[in-house]
């Protein structure tokens, strides 16, 4: 079957997709310069957790200093055996740190901050998994009896500062992060 257009209908079809065209650089550039990124780019997120951090009103912080480093982070960290989630969420002019047990809603809030727009490859928000050699290094003085040997745990920055969360017996424990 063969399909052709009018005279009148190619200027139409043509414009359509310049406007299309249009719309879709616009996008990309908003994306580019924005300092989180859609949902929709993270699809390896799980339905349940991708559901909630849209409903949230989130986007993934963008990652500025590392290329393997979306702020979107899988691991054990609640020591269930099991595979969580923890998310670095933009929403409005906060930065998030999200976990989610077993990849499942409601999640555990973190930490809540200013979003720090970055002035250098150093000064932006960002997670990373962290273990347990990690945390003691940097917490000599603290007891960390409590904390599993294969403990994984997360580190929230801002700039060169770092907070360290950890589950520690079903309980979300901050230690101090390099600084």
């Amino acid at each position: 079957m063969k399909l052709s257009l009018s005279a009148g209908a190619r200027p139409l079809v043509l414009g359509l997709s310049v406007s299309i065209g249009i719309v879709i650089v616009a996008a990309a550039g908003q994306i580019a310069t924005s300092p989180a990124l859609p949902i929709f780019l993270f699809p390896e997120l799980p339905s349940g957790v991708a559901a909630d951090l849209r409903s949230r009103g989130c986007g993934i912080a963008r990652e500025y200093t590392m290329r393997n480093h979306k702020n979107v982070l899988r691991g054990d960290f609640t020591g269930d055996h099991y595979e969580d989630w923890a998310v670095l969420c933009i929403a409005g002019q906060q930065a998030y740190v999200l976990v989610y047990a077993r990849g499942r809603a409601p999640a555990a809030v973190l930490s809540t901050a200013p979003l720090t727009i970055p002035q250098s490859a150093e000064a932006g928000n960002s997670i990373r998994i962290v273990d347990r050699t990690y945390v003691a290094d940097h917490n000599r003085s603290a007891d960390l009896q409590s904390l599993r040997k294969d403990a994984h745990c997360v580190e929230d920055a801002i700039g060169m500062g770092s907070s360290i969360y950890c589950s520690v017996d079903s309980q979300w424990i901050r230690y101090a992060g390099a600084d």
